[in-house]
């Protein structure tokens, strides 16, 4: 909980959007211990329930993307500041054909 009180600052020093990496959120497949109510799944929990529009989230479908096979994309989330200026912003690029 004491790392996340840094998202507690002004949103001038962040993006909307923050990729962050949680190293102990993922099932070690020797040691399947990890659960929401302790450490940093826990503070997760705690940190969205303490803000009303900022929240952590998985990075859904990283896993599923084309040439990522790698154990670490159950580490990746998203901070959202919902409430952000520039949240509602468009950010993808046009696709070129």
């Amino acid at each position: 909980m004491d790392a996340l009180a840094l998202f507690d600052f002004p949103e001038q020093y962040f993006l909307p959007r923050v990729l962050c990496y949680f190293d102990d959120v993922m099932e070690d497949k020797m040691i399947p211990m990890y659960n929401d109510y302790s450490g940093e799944r826990l503070a997760i929990r705690e940190f969205n329930a303490k803000h009303p529009s900022k929240k952590i989230s998985p990075l859904f479908g990283l896993g599923e993307m084309r040439n990522v096979r790698a154990s670490w994309p159950p580490a990746m989330h998203v901070y959202h500041d919902f409430s952000h200026k520039k949240y509602n912003q468009y950010i993808k690029e046009k696709l070129k054909d």
